[in-house]
């Protein structure tokens, strides 16, 4: 497709991070390497999903803020730490 997710060098969240999408074109490969349990699929049918990009420093929302995500990719750790 012309969607631009899939040739921009970053870790795209929503449906471009899934099988079908061949994991936002191998972009997320090490995303799922380290983080098997992350439900990726599952995931992307949330709305709002397909906006975030993991591992780009940005903590852009909780959809995958969970350790099995590795708190969205290390986007959103540091906020995690602080939570007393």
């Amino acid at each position: 497709p012309n969607d631009t997710r899939f040739i921009n060098k970053k870790c795209n969240g929503g449906k471009a991070n899934t099988a079908i999408c061949n994991f936002d074109n191998g972009e997320c490969e090490e995303l799922n390497k380290f983080y098997p349990d992350c439900d990726l699929e599952g995931l992307s049918a949330i709305e709002g999903s397909d906006r975030v990009i993991l591992g780009d420093g940005i903590c852009d929302s909780v959809i995958y803020m969970s350790e099995e995500c590795g708190y969205e990719y290390g986007d959103c750790g540091e906020l995690v730490q602080n939570i007393p």
